[in-house]
């Protein structure tokens, strides 16, 4: 997909991969609402990309996923301030397993909300023109991971819930794709996540250590060749630092 000219939803942009993706998109000509959790956060990187590419194609909102009406104002405010929508990552997540049912919430529910909106407003039967959703998984849904068992459940329902709605071309018709994007880890906040483990440390550094860290660079590439290649619908990309990219 040619990004110029394209009008792009990000949750969780305020920093780490959101803003990176967000960075990105605007690099290449696209129009971009971001959202976060954290206001304080959002509204640093808003003024950032304001000043850089122009406040007529940026706008913001605060928004917990988990709430739907959050969510709703973000699609709405996307809409009316940008004109449209033809891009949707769904990228808001946590990695803390002393708070498993928390990040069921975010990481799963907040998908599955946000991939509903954005089918609903992309439909050409509702005024949309089509478009592609980009679901943040993790490497985690594609494979067990010892020491953060709910962290992985919660994006291997990312990664099926993604695949099954593919499979319903009634739903999504031709002009919506569906991917999912299945990073290791990067450098970024969540890569904390050994803290907050369910095993102790000792798992999750060796998890580390067997995988490497990316930088955030390297994620980004892998998110502009979803967005890039087409014949992609209802698939999975990882990306690691050994193996580099790869569909499933």
């Amino acid at each position: 997909m040619q990004a110029a000219n394209k009008v792009a939803l990000i949750t969780g942009s305020g920093k780490g991969l959101g803003k990176a993706f967000a960075g990105a998109l605007l690099q290449r000509g696209a129009r971009v609402c971001l959202s976060d959790v954290d206001p304080k956060t959002l509204q640093s990187t808003y003024d950032e990309f304001v000043s850089q590419y122009g406040p007529e194609n940026v706008c913001s909102s605060p928004c917990d996923v988990t709430v739907e009406s959050n969510l709703k104002d973000v699609f709405s405010k996307t809409r009316q301030d940008l004109k449209g929508l033809d891009i949707v990552v769904n990228n808001a997540g946590i990695a803390d397993e002393s708070k498993w049912d928390k990040m069921v919430d975010i990481n799963l529910k907040g998908v599955v909300s946000g991939t509903l909106m954005a089918m609903d407003g992309m439909k050409p039967n509702n005024g949309g023109r089509g478009g592609i959703i980009v679901n943040v998984a993790s490497m985690a849904g594609l494979i067990p991971v010892a020491h953060v068992p709910a962290y992985s459940a919660t994006k291997h329902g990312v990664v099926a819930y993604t695949r099954s709605w593919a499979k319903h071309p009634e739903s999504t018709g031709n002009n919506i794709r569906m991917v999912c994007l299945c990073p290791a880890y990067a450098q970024t906040d969540i890569i904390k996540m050994h803290n907050r483990a369910a095993q102790g440390e000792d798992l999750a550094k060796a998890s580390i250590m067997e995988l490497g860290v990316m930088s955030v660079d390297t994620v980004v590439t892998a998110f502009l060749k979803l967005l890039d290649d087409r014949d992609n619908h209802g698939k999975a990309l990882s990306v690691t630092r050994a193996e580099g990219m790869r569909y499933f």
